[in-house]
């Protein structure tokens, strides 16, 4: 019986520490990559509902998370909208609904989401991240 007794305790520590041990470090990679995209979408959509808008400083956000290959193909395709966003004018309020979220069938891709107030409809984009330089960037936007 204290045998059985041991056996038992034996298994549910060896449960334990391997439920606790298990940690799935592409989890937590994908974590830190939402809150890099939440700390881009906040401080771009804040800088560009200034009126005057400061392009450099909208620039520089750009250039910190967005890889340089993404930011010459936005220029380069001339879009009257802006597809970091999928609009042509900004709103704070997109902040209250933003939501950003791993697409599971797709490594390192992301759903961006918000509520657009004009239309009342949620505007979603997929947006793929890659680690350049020990820093993660924006590398494609699909919207």
């Amino acid at each position: 019986m204290e045998n059985l007794k041991s056996l038992y305790i034996i298994g549910i520590l060896f449960f334990i520490n391997f439920n606790c041990n298990g940690i799935n470090l592409d989890s937590l990679e994908n974590k830190k990559i939402i809150n890099h995209l939440t700390v881009f979408y906040r401080s771009y959509i804040h800088e560009n509902v200034k009126m005057p808008t400061n392009d450099y400083k909208i620039n520089l956000i750009k250039k910190k998370y967005c890889t340089n290959k993404l930011l010459q193909k936005i220029e380069l395709d001339d879009l009257d909208f802006d597809p970091l966003v999928n609009a042509q004018d900004y709103d704070l309020e997109w902040l209250k609904t933003l939501t950003i979220k791993e697409i599971i069938t797709k490594k390192n891709t992301f759903s961006v989401s918000y509520i657009d107030n004009f239309s009342k409809k949620r505007i979603f984009l997929s947006v793929t991240v890659i680690n350049e330089s020990g820093s993660y960037k924006i590398s494609f936007v699909k919207y």
